[in-house]
């Protein structure tokens, strides 16, 4: 570093420093300097402001270096009478020195809130335990007035990074700061919905047709804020909110508030389309309502096959997108509502008695109680006397726990009805011809007979027809799918925004209440009544207040709402008939109608196929490359505009891979203006990680800034544009001029930059670009795309180290992160720390899960101290990954590719994904070999796999790497166009 820079910068950062230890450390004003017994040896400084309704402190203390107990939040502070609240940790600047050694000690801060004007006897509970008396000084407003001020700022920001560093719903953060924000009369200075008024009304609506956690949390923060809070702060460009605000006035509504459920939106129309004829159409398809979704098998035994592939492999396919640490209570608890099970005998004799079967269904709210069904076409009349003689018996050995069976007349047809009180069991039965449906909703039974009869079902509705004549049953894919318009236009009805946001209100407020209930009881105030929760502030003065009169209480130790009945298993939303709405609920319904009907314009269907194959691997793994097909319609009107702003048009040509790269991928992005005198011009944008060298696995550690620039500069991978640098451009420092073999280099990213005629490559080796250069070329593509991705063998690639690493990385963050959750209940609402895990797993409704699959355990330190861990954690001092440790996705994942374009108002979406299966009996004998499969042999090829006689994969302990190189080839593999192209 340049000596006059060094003369203005230490000196600076010894300023910063100094301040930050003076403020942290220093006692404040008021605070008398006593000499400190040997047992307050670690504190620093303490003071205590008496106020109403609660004083507040400070104390500064040494935690030691006990990475277990920082790591997972386990620092916690109390008082001898517990008469200390809701704290907030900051660690000010040391810890952000502590590994560059500039600052030693492990200096920490804490503030709290507090009741009474009798000293405080303090535990602080880090390596060890900290115990101290404090003096509470009274009469100083001014300071605190300040300190409370300075509390508020910390206790946001450290739940901000409880928030940032969580993969849980922030319903507990968004309580209590709001909670705490009411009864102090402070605003929210860092909201945990921010980023919900960034988004636009196009994501607001997708979060609503999927039922997004943050639907629901932002729920609970207007029911926290009250009805004028809400509306002042979620008007403006943005739709008012997911959910209307709350309800003002007495729980029994009078006439003069209600006014009639309007009419929908008026949606467009399907465009006008010249069909064949003589489409052929399924036909199961005729007894589907047009307003379902359609999840279409074909054959038992394809269900069997996604069942027993779900079952394999379906958390860790939902974990390579997010690698989250929660999984519902209860996987299979739909089909036990249903009371549909598999075993054996139905898998042996289920394709003797079903001739198709389907998943049909009017929304996607699984996890609260959807409308959903299964859809039969049976062979012959014994399918029908089965499922009789197995309801009955069901109802027979269940009746001591409330099960009925009774018989109902639905539409004129007789239908049996299996049920509990509480909804566990909500069981539809009905049957006509050779159509059988067994499903939640009563709606749908009585769509079913109105199809089967020729009324609105999918066999005549043009958009399906449509979909059938781009991918024909002829196909016979193992999978077809399919959302019509009309089951996207249903679920943004009125009836279905109404009650949606009605019954969002009413899983918010179980969470409300029980959440309320843990704060006071930690205050120690009886949180028996919401009249005495609602008196102390705990409850909003609105909370219970339900347009439809429902109640919410605790029946047997579980939740229910008197009209919905048991969490998580509610009424189908289908089923509910609304005949009048609030005023408030009729001016935010107005609002979102007319945001559908200028903005939308028209709900697009989607749909699409998967078909397997028996797929020939060289070490005679039992290979399945399941082929998909699909047509993604975003939704019409001005959001399509929006969507395409930034995608370039189809490439016809693709950047030819170089025989190194493992992953690659390329998208074609639209100009943009740089500067004002400068633009850039439309380009592809590539990228590579290849597997030609072992890299270096990233070190383990917690998280970082600096932790994640390591991750990437381990990565052997380039990023480049053709046919003009485009996008990488705006990177700093790398705009300057070539040197006379193209390269540029910037210190500051400490990056590579390499120009070969048209092409612009970065890399932090300048090696790796050295080595591209020959491999450069554009050639032409077999098929149109927007977006290519190609992902090869990486398990049996000198890559799997790396990925291994990675996965036990994330897979560790997020298991620290629900551990911090734990500990946070525990802290702020006085949980007790062995009740603390049910308490986060009751409050969020799931199962909290170790993605490295180890289970969570309460330990005893050797201070005393109870803390919970997982069992699959590595050591913080010397953080190694396990011996033989691999990656869940590399037991399974051989290969995918993809492309995607745009035609017309929809995205085209072809591609492959190879999955090695267990040996499975009965179904591998039934697998076409991909051999025989035309349609998709321009892209299905992939960077060659490990020979026969090579080593397998194993852990990357006592391995030669060198070993396990996929062997390069020195041409370009041939892109000759087939017949078939």
């Amino acid at each position: 570093m340049n000596r006059s820079i060094c003369i203005k910068v230490v000196p600076g950062l010894a300023l910063v420093v100094l301040a930050s230890m003076v403020w942290n450390c220093a006692p404040s004003y008021g605070q008398r300097f006593t000499r400190l017994r040997p047992a307050e040896a670690d504190i620093i400084s303490a003071v205590a402001y008496a106020g109403q309704p609660f004083g507040v402190g400070k104390v500064v203390f040494r935690a030691g270096r006990d990475s277990l107990v920082l790591e997972t939040g386990g620092v916690r502070i109390s008082e001898q009478n517990s008469r200390v609240h809701y704290p907030a940790f900051s660690e000010g600047l040391t810890r952000i020195f502590a590994d560059s050694g500039i600052v030693e000690g492990g200096i920490h801060t804490v503030w709290f809130l507090f009741r009474g004007e009798t000293p405080l006897d303090i535990v602080i509970d880090a390596e060890s335990r900290i115990e101290t008396r404090v003096n509470v000084v009274g009469n100083r407003p001014v300071l605190a007035q300040a300190t409370q001020d300075m509390w508020w700022t910390q206790y946001n920001l450290q739940m901000r990074r409880q928030i940032d560093a969580g993969e849980y719903p922030a319903m507990a953060e968004v309580y209590l700061t709001s909670m705490l924000a009411n009864r102090l009369n402070r605003r929210l200075l860092f909201s945990p919905l921010d980023s919900l008024r960034d988004q636009n009304q196009l994501q607001q609506t997708a979060d609503l047709v999927f039922d997004a956690e943050q639907v629901r949390v932002q729920a609970i923060r207007q029911m926290m804020q009250g009805s004028s809070a809400s509306r002042s702060k979620m008007r403006g460009p943005i739709l008012q909110g997911i959910s209307p605000p709350g309800i003002a006035g007495n729980r029994d509504q009078d006439q003069s508030s209600r006014v009639p459920l309007p009419a929908g939106p008026k949606w467009g129309d399907w465009p006008a389309l010249r069909l064949d004829d003589g489409i052929e159409v399924e036909m199961l398809a005729h007894a589907v309502p047009e307003e379902c979704f359609y999840l279409h098998f074909g054959t038992w035994d394809n269900q069997v096959w996604l069942n027993r592939l779900m079952d394999e492999h379906g958390s860790e396919l939902a974990r390579m997108v997010s690698m989250r640490g929660h999984q519902p209570t209860n996987e299979t608890k739909i089909f036990d509502q249903l009371v549909l099970e598999s075993s054996q005998i139905d898998e042996m004799f289920g394709g003797q008695l079903v001739a198709d079967i389907a998943i049909i269904g009017r929304d996607f709210y699984f996890d609260d109680g959807p409308s959903i069904g299964v859809l039969f076409e049976s062979k012959n009349g014994l399918f029908e006397s089965n499922m009789h003689s197995r309801r009955n018996r069901f109802a027979r050995s269940q009746g001591s726990q409330g099960i009925t069976l009774e018989k109902l007349e639905v539409s004129g047809h007789e239908v049996t009805l299996l049920a509990s009180p509480d909804n566990q069991v909500r069981s539809f039965y009905a049957v006509k011809d050779n159509f059988h449906l067994v499903t939640t909703s009563r709606a749908i039974v009585e769509r079913f007979f109105e199809a089967v009869a020729g009324d609105r079902s999918l066999a005549f509705h043009t958009p399906f027809r449509y979909a059938r004549a781009e991918l024909p049953v002829s196909r016979q894919d193992t999978v077809f799918f399919y959302l019509s318009s009309r089951f996207l236009e249903s679920i943004l009805s009125p009836q279905y925004q109404i009650e949606l946001s009605r019954r969002n209100r009413a899983l918010a407020s179980i969470q409300l209440l029980q959440m309320a209930s843990w704060a006071a009881d930690s205050e120690g105030i009886n949180s028996k009544s919401i009249e005495t929760l609602q008196s102390y502030g705990f409850l909003p003065p609105e909370f219970g207040v339900q347009p439809d009169g429902s109640t919410i209480s605790v029946i047997d130790g579980v939740w229910q709402d008197s009209m919905r009945g048991r969490r998580g298993f509610f009424i189908p939303i289908s089923d509910v008939e609304i005949s009048w709405i609030t005023h408030e609920e009729s001016a935010w319904l107005g609002e979102r109608i007319e945001f559908y009907q200028t903005e939308l314009g028209m709900m697009n269907p989607i749909f699409g196929g998967l078909k397997r194959y028996e797929l020939e691997r060289p070490r005679g793994e039992k290979v399945e490359r399941i082929v998909f097909d699909a047509r993604v319609a975003p939704f019409g009107g001005r959001q399509w505009e929006k969507l395409e702003q930034f995608l370039g048009p189809p490439m016809q040509s693709e950047i030819a891979m170089d025989p190194n790269d493992l992953v690659a991928a390329q998208v074609s992005l639209r100009g943009f203006s740089l500067l004002p005198q400068r633009s850039a011009e439309p380009h592809q944008l590539f990228a590579a990680i290849q597997a030609d060298v072992s890299p270096t696995p990233p070190p383990l550690k917690s998280s970082g800034f600096l932790q994640t620039v390591q991750v990437l500069k381990t990565i052997p991978g380039y990023l480049g544009a053709w046919p003009s640098p485009g996008y990488l451009d705006t990177l700093p420092a790398l705009g300057g001029r070539p040197d006379e073999y193209g390269f540029t280099y910037s210190r500051l990213l400490d990056l590579w930059r390499m120009q070969h005629g048209e092409f612009s490559v970065l890399a932090f080796d300048r090696r790796r670009l050295e080595n591209l250069r020959p491999s450069l070329a554009v050639v032409p593509s077999e098929r149109p795309a927007q977006f290519r991705l190609r992902v090869g063998d990486i398990a049996h690639s000198n890559l799997r180290g790396w990925i291994n690493s990675f996965y036990y990385q994330q897979g560790w963050e997020s298991s620290l992160a629900n551990v911090r959750f734990i500990h946070m209940l525990s802290q702020q609402f006085g949980i007790p720390i062995d009740s603390s895990l049910a308490a986060a797993e009751e409050i969020l409704d799931v199962k909290l899960i170790c993605p490295l699959k180890g289970s969570y355990e309460l330990i005893q330190t050797d201070s005393q101290r109870h803390l919970w861990r997982s069992s699959s954690w590595p050591s913080f001092g010397d953080p190694q990954i396990p011996v033989g440790f691999q990656a869940p996705p590399l037991s399974w994942f051989r290969g995918m590719s993809l492309d995607v374009y745009q035609r017309d108002s929809q995205f085209v979406v072809h591609g492959f994904i190879d999955i090695e299966r267990q040996v499975t009996s009965g179904l591998g004998s039934m697998l076409p070999s991909f051999n025989l499969f035309k349609g998709f042999d321009t892209i299905e090829k992939l960077p060659a796999a490990l020979p026969e006689n090579a080593t397998e994969a194993g852990d990357q302990t006592g391995i030669d790497e060198t070993e396990l190189k996929p062997p390069r080839s020195r041409s370009r593999p041939s892109r000759k166009k087939t017949d078939d192209g």
